[in-house]
């Protein structure tokens, strides 16, 4: 149960980050369009994953 806690909650503050950065990145919603830089959000759980084993 502790690295689920601990995993959680780095994918949580992670994902914060990531949805603040993003608008400073210049990447805002537009229709049938994805920016490159926003493939790089499968990053967010990877660490969560990998760093409570």
């Amino acid at each position: 149960m502790k690295n689920a806690v601990l995993s959680g909650g780095i994918i949580g503050v992670l994902s914060v980050i990531w949805i603040f950065a993003m608008p400073r990145l210049g990447v805002m919603p537009q229709k049938d369009v994805v920016a490159p830089v926003e493939y790089f959000s499968f990053i967010i759980p990877a660490i969560g994953l990998f760093s409570a084993s």
